[in-house]
């Protein structure tokens, strides 16, 4: 099982809350990015990468709002700290 193949099946689970999926693949036209993110993934990085970067893009889709549970009353809650 390829990236493209895992990807799919995992968005197709139908999970909440969708995990954040980043492909990070030597692939690096235009046509691979479109295919991985047509396959359901939330980001594309090409290597070589730098690890900041990767964190960055990590933290960036851990924050977003549909990767997080929806709250009781079914609206997004957002939190302050």
């Amino acid at each position: 099982m390829d990236g493209l193949e895992l990807c799919t099946k995992v968005r197709a689970m139908g999970r909440e809350p969708k995990p954040y999926l980043i492909f990070v693949t030597a692939k690096a036209r235009t046509q691979d990015i479109v295919t991985g993110l047509g396959a359901g993934a939330d980001d594309y990085i090409v290597k070589p990468f730098e690890r900041e970067e990767l964190r960055a893009r990590c933290r960036s889709g851990s924050g977003c709002s549909r990767c997080r549970p929806p709250s009781p009353s079914g609206s997004v809650s957002s939190k302050r700290r």
